[in-house]
């Protein structure tokens, strides 16, 4: 008797899109208050939109509780630069959850308040790539093969420092330079992903205040998460489903001879 196994692609609706995994999983929203969810109704910010995109599947983890039971878990730390989020969060964070999947937007802090950052003359915005790079390390040295969605930053602007509709520099030259950095990551063998929520808010519609979302922009940050998810393989393309059965043995009959 010989075992195979089956896999079926089939086009059906986004509603009915799932993986089938052996297993649930996790997800780690890892970064400061715009993953905690601030300015959103439900406080619970990017988190609940992508978790009903994503199903039941995905399980969010992390030691901070805010939002919606199911997508409340998160690892957002308000106030955080890329330097204190590295030095005080990533490496318990990593030890409690052990995550499969980091959905990571970090830096926003380092652009909006420059070299005056925590104080910290090395979170000036001329370090926020090689801060997030110091990051990636800590992350990877913890779990060499998790799945890494990095987004760029959201706009930041000034509504007391006219026009008010203009981007902070640093927020540009920032997004500028991660698609060379993620593609150094690649290259070291590293599962990381970049994904684009600044081209999908809008500064006169989107934002809560100068800094953070509001309920419509944390579902164009949701949406970037999942295209990170797609490209990572761990969901279907939005319109259609890859429907994997795996483990299913399928019967072979030998012919009588």
């Amino acid at each position: 008797m010989l075992k195979s196994f089956i896999v079926l692609s089939l086009a059906l609706p986004l509603a009915a899109a799932q993986f089938c995994y052996a297993r649930v999983i996790t997800v780690m929203p890892l970064g400061d208050s715009i993953t905690n969810g601030y300015g959103s109704t439900d406080l619970g910010g990017y988190r609940p939109y992508l978790k009903s995109q994503v199903g039941a599947n995905f399980e969010f983890v992390g030691r901070r509780s805010a939002g919606p039971i199911g997508s409340d878990k998160n690892e957002g730390w308000d106030g955080r630069t890329i330097r204190r989020l590295d030095s005080e969060v990533v490496a318990a964070a990593m030890a409690a959850a052990n995550p499969d999947v980091i959905t990571l937007m970090i830096g926003t802090n380092d652009a909006w308040k420059g070299s005056a950052a925590d104080g910290d003359p090395m979170s000036a915005p001329q370090f926020m790539i090689p801060n997030l790079q110091h990051l990636l390390d800590d992350i990877y040295t913890a779990k060499p093969n998790v799945k890494v969605i990095l987004s760029n930053l959201p706009r930041i602007y000034d509504w007391n420092q006219p026009p008010a509709t203009a981007d902070y520099q640093t927020v540009v030259d920032f997004n500028n330079q991660l698609p060379a950095l993620v593609a150094n990551q690649q290259l070291a063998g590293r599962s990381i992903y970049l994904v684009d929520s600044n081209s999908r808010l809008s500064i006169n519609t989107d934002f809560a205040d100068g800094l953070h979302p509001d309920d419509s922009g944390y579902q164009g940050v949701a949406n970037a998460f999942y295209s990170g998810f797609v490209q990572a393989g761990l969901v279907p393309e939005p319109g259609a489903i890859s429907l994997i059965l795996l483990g299913i043995p399928l019967l072979r009959r030998r012919s009588r001879r």
